[in-house]
C-alpha cells in the first residue's frame, strides 16, 4: 500500500516526470529498499535503477526532517539533456 501510495503521490502530475517503481521494503530500523525505480519524462527516461537502498535516521523524521545517511544505487542509469540539445549527458 506504501509503494502505491508513493508512487500515486509522485507520479505524472502536471511537469512533473513519471515515476514507477516495482517494489519497496522496510527494513528495522528505517532502511528502504526497492526495485524497478523509473523516472520518465516526455518519453524519455531521466534516470532508472535496478535496485535502490535508502537508509534514514528516525529521530530527525520525527521532527519533520528528512536526513538520508545512505543512498545507494545498482545498476543505475542518469541521463541529463536529450540527444539533440548542446549538452547530452548519459551515466551508467
Amino acid at each position: 500500500m506504501a509503494r502505491v501510495a508513493i508512487v500515486d503521490r509522485l507520479d505524472g502530475r502536471e511537469g512533473r516526470p513519471k515515476l514507477t517503481l516495482n517494489e519497496l521494503r522496510l527494513h528495522f530500523p528505517l532502511t528502504l529498499e526497492g526495485s524497478g525505480l523509473a523516472l520518465e519524462q516526455d518519453g524519455d527516461t531521466l534516470m532508472a535503477a535496478e535496485k535502490l537502498r535508502l537508509s534514514a535516521q528516525l529521530l530527525p523524521l520525527l521532527a519533520g526532517k528528512a536526513y538520508v545517511s545512505e543512498a545507494r544505487l545498482q545498476k543505475a542509469l542518469y541521463v541529463m539533456g536529450t540527444p539533440d540539445s548542446l549538452m547530452y549527458m548519459r551515466i551508467k
